[in-house]
């Protein structure tokens, strides 16, 4: 960080807020325009906070290493202008006297790593090699995903204003490490599009070209970046779409007949989408997701057990028999980690620490879900079969809490790996909590 970052970043700052400040004032209900203007602060923040962190705490990181490529490219751009568009536009793979040392510098093999690289360029032009500047731009285009998503299950369930505001605008780690110039601030942006698109698209039928155009760009940016995230979100968005469908048969003779016929074309136009994907994103494919994370958890099991690395936030699940079996035997314990914890006694420095807190809390209110849904059973499915989308929310959740708990090593990057599904399952555990609280009271 420097000088420009102390002129031109709280510049961008306030340009930011009161752009938000003037759609706040025409929204016509104030609530939900002070909850659009604290999530956007919250945002900021966050950018602000990762700056910190990385460039004081840490002294590096990926976003870092990001910037700096970024303004290389910039750097090629004013001075060698047809090799700087070879830079953005260029396939990194084709050996190119020009440009082989500049890939070879900015890591363009690595193309998730390279497609974040190339937005920072272009946004780097109007923030003058301002790395704060820069990170509130990401931030806010971020926020506009984050809010369609908001605003479409506002439309579902138009009560739980502060419910939804808390599970995908105010989660701390979720604003905090979904910020500023990395992955997971892009990835959960389009994220938020990608599920409003297919609602408005498929559920409400409204805007049919906009929604294509705008679900086909967040799939290839999220398939990009991490496609992982698509072979979580698509199976779960499919169950969704088919309990949608179910719910409007009346003949139970029908439904019956219906429901082995729909789950069969869903499930196999999920698989069929998931192997188009992996075969554009080939780096989490279906076929070598098992390679990935036997080579990730044989590393990081060595890493905690042998070479006693990882700073105290290590963790790993115990030796892993790669079988169907043995991988199934592994899904409590890793969706255990990626939800609850770290616990309290395992923070070994502040940054855990302040995680482990926050995991405490979702601890609390599932245990407190479950002792409501064991009470009241059968009101809390008659709940979710009325909103299925409920149903997508913990599917979804717990593929990615098992994904990203089998392959990640340490705590730290498990926080920002698993921004994602934690406004999803809060949401979800909150909306049934809320519901059989009250259906509680109302009996």
């Amino acid at each position: 960080m420097g000088i420009q970052d102390l002129i031109i970043g709280p510049i961008y700052f306030f340009i930011i807020m009161l752009i938000g400040v003037n759609i706040k004032n025409k929204m016509k209900d104030k609530d939900l325009g002070g909850y659009f203007l604290k999530g956007l602060f919250l945002k900021l923040f966050g950018a602000f906070g990762i700056s910190i962190i990385y460039f004081f705490y840490y002294g590096s990181g990926d976003t870092i290493f990001y910037f700096r490529r970024a303004v290389l490219i910039d750097s090629v751009l004013f001075s060698k202008l047809d090799v700087g568009l070879k830079l953005l536009f260029a396939n990194p793979m084709i050996i190119d006297p020009q440009t082989f040392g500049y890939f070879k510098a900015i890591r363009a093999w690595d193309a998730s790593t390279y497609f974040v690289v190339k937005l920072a360029a272009i946004t780097n032009l109007f923030c003058f090699d301002s790395y704060l500047s820069n990170a509130f731009i990401f931030a806010a285009l971020s926020f506009i995903g984050i809010w369609r998503l908001y605003k479409m299950l506002l439309g579902i369930f138009p009560e739980k204003k502060q419910i939804l505001a808390w599970s995908f605008l105010f989660i701390p780690s979720v604003f905090f490490w979904g910020s500023g110039i990395l992955k997971d601030n892009v990835t959960y942006g389009f994220l938020g599009i990608f599920i409003s698109s297919f609602y408005y698209l498929f559920i409400e039928r409204r805007q049919l070209f906009k929604n294509l155009v705008l679900l086909l760009v967040s799939t290839y940016v999220i398939g990009i970046i991490k496609s992982y995230i698509l072979l979580a979100a698509i199976p779960s968005m499919f169950i969704w779409l088919y309990l949608k469908f179910r719910g409007k048969i009346k003949s139970s003779v029908l439904k019956a007949l219906a429901t082995p016929i729909l789950l069969f074309f869903i499930f196999g136009a999920g698989y069929g989408t998931l192997q188009i994907a992996g075969s554009s994103f080939n780096k989490f494919s279906i076929d070598n997701a098992q390679e990935k994370a036997e080579d990730m958890q044989r590393w990081h099991t060595y890493r905690v057990e042998v070479l006693k690395g990882g700073d105290g936030s290590s963790y790993h699940l115990g030796k892993v028999d790669f079988t169907p079996i043995g991988i199934l035997t592994k899904i409590p314990k890793a969706i255990n980690a990626a939800l609850f914890r770290p616990y309290l006694w395992e923070a070994g420095n502040v940054v855990v620490l302040l995680s482990a807190i926050e995991s405490s809390f979702f601890l609390i209110i599932t245990i407190r879900f479950f002792l409501l849904f064991s009470i009241n059973m059968s009101a809390g499915f008659n709940y979710m079969s009325k909103n299925p989308i409920i149903y997508f929310m913990f599917v979804f959740s717990f593929i990615f809490a098992f994904s990203v708990g089998f392959t990640s090593f340490n705590f730290g990057a498990l926080s920002r790996y698993r921004i994602p599904l934690l406004p999803f399952y809060v949401s979800a555990i909150l909306l049934v909590t809320d519901y059989l609280k009250n259906y509680k009271k109302a009996r």
